[in-house]
């Protein structure tokens, strides 16, 4: 029995279609010479559709992009934990979106990671500042009545 949408031969006794899963007690059978061109055609239009829109990027073009993993490192050490590990998360994504050719997921997770790195910096160093008024310049203004 062929199958009408897909024109593939199967045996007389099937319900559906082994290739395309079409029930075949629907219809009666066409030529498959005429149901195979038709197939051969359509398939042969999508995968044209799909190579205009797909755009291949190889990594000889591809200009570098920073992933700032030893600043996010660095961040987690020495400045805010909680921040410099979004930061090394968002530093591991550059590397993978790049290497399934994702140039703006890159990009973005580069960006984000570097905006992580600055908030923790930023962060850390105001806890240290924080942290030298109350620990050494207070007692000394209360020391002396001020």
């Amino acid at each position: 029995m062929i199958c009408n949408n897909c024109g593939t031969a199967n045996n007389e006794d099937a319900k559906f279609c082994k290739n395309c899963g079409n029930n075949l007690a629907q219809g009666e059978t066409t030529q498959p010479e005429q149901t195979t061109q038709q197939a051969q055609q359509t398939q042969t239009q999508t995968q044209t559709q799909l190579e205009q829109h797909i755009q291949y990027v190889t990594p000889e073009k591809m200009p570098r992009v920073e992933n700032y993993l030893v600043f996010s490192i660095l961040v987690t050490l020495l400045c805010c934990l909680p921040l410099g590990i979004a930061a090394i998360i968002k530093s591991s994504q550059v590397d993978k979106e790049l290497a399934i050719g994702n140039y703006e997921g890159a990009l973005a997770a580069s960006k984000q990671a570097k905006t992580f790195n600055l908030i923790g910096v930023i962060s850390g160093g105001v806890f240290v500042l924080i942290w030298v008024v109350v620990t050494f310049i207070l007692p000394l203004l209360l020391a002396f009545g001020l």
